[in-house]
C-alpha cells in the first residue's frame, strides 16, 4: 500500500490537498487508499471525534490529526474533504466545509431530503466549489460498458430490470446502520444503490413506486426492503435490499432480445475489481470482463472535474433526482 512518504516523494508538485472527516473503516480501507493511489492527491489532516482516527493516521502517515471537524475545514492548506460520518450528519457538515471554500466528495446518501441538497448546491454556487456524492459502482468499467450495450439495443427494449444487494449485518447493538437517529436503515445504506442503478442504466425516472419492508425485531429501521418501479415507457425495475443474507450484488437485465447479467455490480473490488457482464441474445452468449478500482477511478474523476473546472463526472441532476427518489421511497416505508 502507497504510504504517505512515499506519495511526497513521488514528484507531485501540486497535488490536490485532501481531508478526512470521520473515521469511519470505509475512509481506512477504500477511500484513503484511493486517494494516494489516485496520482494527483494527498491527504494533510484528518478529523474525528471518536478517536478512531489516530491508528489511521500513523498508518498512512498523515500530518494533521483533529477532534474538531471545524478546525480541519478553517485548514488553508486543504483543497478538498471526503465526509465519512453517519448519515445524519452529512447535511451539516457539507454545509461548513463548502461555506469554508472546501469541495466535498461525501459518502453516500449525501443527504437524507433533495430539500437539503438543494440548498447544499445553492451554497455551493456561491463559494464556487463542487460537491459531488460518493457512487462509487458508477464509476467501474463495466457500468459504462452496460449502458453502452443498452443504448446500442444489444438486447432490444428493456422490460424488467432486478437488482439485489446483501450482506449479513451481524453487530445489531452497536452498528449505526441499525439507528433510525443516526439516518441507519438498509434503503440508506444498500437500497441507495439499487435506484441509483436503475437512473444510470436506463437514464429515465419511474412513473410509480411499491415499496415493502421487513423490519428486525431488535432493530428501530428497516433492515429488508423490496421495491417495485414502473415506468411510464413500460419497463419495470425491481429491486431488493437487506441486512439478513450473505453477500449478493448482482444486476439482471432483461430485454426484447436477449439479458445481461452483473454478478458484481455494485462491489466489484471483492472480485478482484473484475467486473463481468453475461450478455445473451438469441444467437450468441459472451462473457465480459473488465478490471478496474471503483474507489480510484472515482477519486480521479472528481480530481480531474477540480483541476479542470469541468463537469462533475456525477451530475447535480442525477445527485438531485437520488435525492428525492430515496425520500420518497424512505417516506413511503415510514408511513406503512
Amino acid at each position: 500500500m502507497l504510504s504517505q512518504k512515499t506519495k511526497e516523494s513521488s514528484g507531485f508538485m501540486k497535488q490536490l490537498k485532501w481531508g478526512i472527516v470521520g473515521g469511519a473503516k470505509i475512509a481506512e480501507q477504500q477511500m484513503i487508499p484511493a486517494i494516494l493511489e489516485s496520482g494527483d492527491g494527498i491527504i494533510i489532516a484528518i478529523a474525528s471525534r471518536s478517536g478512531k482516527a489516530t491508528e489511521m493516521q500513523k498508518k498512512f502517515e498523515i500530518p494533521s490529526l483533529v477532534t474538531d471537524y471545524d478546525e480541519l475545514f478553517s485548514m488553508d492548506a486543504v483543497d478538498a474533504v471526503y465526509i465519512a460520518t453517519p448519515n445524519s450528519t452529512h447535511c451539516e457538515l457539507i454545509k461548513k466545509a463548502v461555506s469554508a471554500g472546501k469541495h466535498v466528495l461525501c459518502e453516500k446518501p449525501i443527504v437524507l431530503k433533495r430539500e437539503e441538497l438543494e440548498e447544499i448546491f445553492q451554497l455551493a454556487d456561491h463559494f464556487n466549489v463542487y460537491v459531488m456524492e460518493a457512487m462509487m459502482y458508477r464509476f467501474h468499467p463495466q457500468m459504462k460498458k452496460c449502458r453502452e450495450l443498452l443504448q446500442a439495443g444489444v438486447i432490444g427494449d428493456v422490460v424488467t430490470m432486478h437488482s439485489k444487494f446483501h450482506f449479513k449485518l451481524d453487530n445489531w447493538e452497536s452498528d449505526i446502520r441499525t439507528s433510525n437517529q443516526l439516518g441507519g436503515g438498509a434503503l440508506n445504506d444498500l437500497g441507495c444503490y439499487c435506484i441509483n442503478a436503475a437512473c444510470y442504466l436506463l437514464k429515465k425516472e419511474p412513473q410509480t413506486i411499491q415499496v415493502i419492508n421487513s423490519v428486525h425485531n431488535d432493530a428501530e429501521v428497516d433492515t429488508h426492503v423490496s421495491m417495485q418501479m414502473h415506468y411510464a415507457s413500460g419497463e419495470i425495475v425491481s429491486a431488493d435490499c437487506s441486512f439478513h443474507s450473505p453477500m449478493n450484488n448482482e444486476i439482471e437485465i432483461i430485454g426484447t432480445l436477449g439479458s445481461i447479467k452483473i454478478p458484481h455490480a455494485f462491489r466489484p473490488d471483492l472480485n478482484d475489481d473484475v467486473g463481468e457482464l453475461n450478455v445473451k441474445t438469441q444467437s450468441n452468449e459472451k462473457k465480459i470482463s473488465l478490471k478496474g478500482k471503483s474507489y480510484v477511478e472515482q477519486v480521479q474523476s472528481f480530481q480531474k472535474t477540480l483541476r479542470f473546472h469541468g463537469e462533475l463526472p456525477y451530475s447535480r441532476g442525477d445527485m438531485l433526482t437520488q435525492a428525492s427518489l430515496l425520500e420518497k421511497i424512505f417516506n413511503k416505508l415510514n408511513k406503512e
